[in-house]
This record gives C-alpha cells, structure tokens and sequence, in this order.
C-alpha cells in the first residue's frame, strides 16, 4: 500500500488503483475496531465488492436487513453453512425477531443435527428473551447433551440475579 500511495493512508492517493487482496488486508484489521465508516471507505478501494465484503460492512453497521439479505444470498450458494446459519441467527436476535429464531433453530437441529449444541444455544437466547421457558429447558437439555450446560448457567445466573434486582424496584 505505501508504496502505490506514498503513505500509509489508502485515501490520500488521487488516482492510485489498488490490489483487491490489498484491500482484503485492510477490511480484515478495519473489520477488528469499531469502525463502519471506514471499512465502508475501504470497500469504494476495490473494482468490486465481494460477497464477504458486504456481508463484514453491513455487520459491522448493524445493518440487520441488509445483513440478513446478504447471509441469505450466502445460503444460496451454500446451504449447509454452519457459519451462515448461525449469522443468520444472530441477525434475527438482533433484530428481535425470537419467534422466527425459535423456528429456525428447530429446523436447523431437524436439517443439521451434528451442530445441534449450537443450535440450541441460540435457541436458548431467543427462548429466555419471550418467556418460552419449556422451549428454553428442551434447548438447554440439548445442549446439555453436549456438556455445555455449566457454561449456559454461567451466563444465565447472573442474568437472572440483574432481573430479579430490576423487578424489585
């Protein structure tokens, strides 16, 4: 990079034409901060964007529509994804849509059964979140199965401590 712009700043190059695999390098220390601005600066760098790409800025912006379209274009091209999956996931919890990530999670455990502890450990967070508490037991047996149930009550229990001390005031 420095070489091509004389500096270490991308932007400072008027006319410069930069390496995608350039650009990848600096999308992946950018896409580490919290810095959408810039990860979206150093998209306008590339000829094109890549799938990737797109799918880190609109992450990183908490862009949940558009990252869910994206990780749904991903699952296209690859349907048995574990990672695609669990982005698409993560989206619906960010987007509060528990109902849909409860769905989900259940065909997942149906479709793709050997990820079944990871499954059900996002289908305890939506599960918690609407009060579904015999879903949430069914996720927690599930992943219990797999010996995460002390680490699902590590998280929980202090959860629960703050919601109590929230109720009682």
């Amino acid at each position: 990079m420095r070489g091509k712009s004389g500096s270490f700043n991308p932007a400072a190059e008027r006319s410069g034409i930069f390496e995608d695999g350039d650009v990848s390098f600096l999308m992946e220390i950018y896409c580490c901060q919290d810095e959408p601005n810039g990860l979206s600066g150093l998209a306008c760098l590339r000829k094109s964007l890549s799938s990737q790409d797109v799918l880190i800025i609109n992450k990183k912006a908490s862009n949940w529509a558009e990252f869910l379209a994206s990780c749904e274009q991903a699952l296209q091209m690859e349907p048995k994804s574990v990672q695609r999956h669990s982005d698409v996931l993560n989206c619906l919890l960010n987007m509060c849509h528990l109902q849909a990530v409860v769905t989900h999670v259940d065909a997942l455990i149906y479709r793709i059964p050997q990820y079944k502890k990871t499954w059900c450990m996002q289908g305890v967070q939506a599960a918690w979140r609407i009060g579904r508490w015999h879903l949430m037991d069914e996720y927690l047996s599930g992943a219990d199965e797999e010996g995460l149930l002390v680490a699902v009550l590590s998280i929980m229990l202090p959860l629960t401590c703050m919601l109590l001390r929230f109720c009682r005031q």
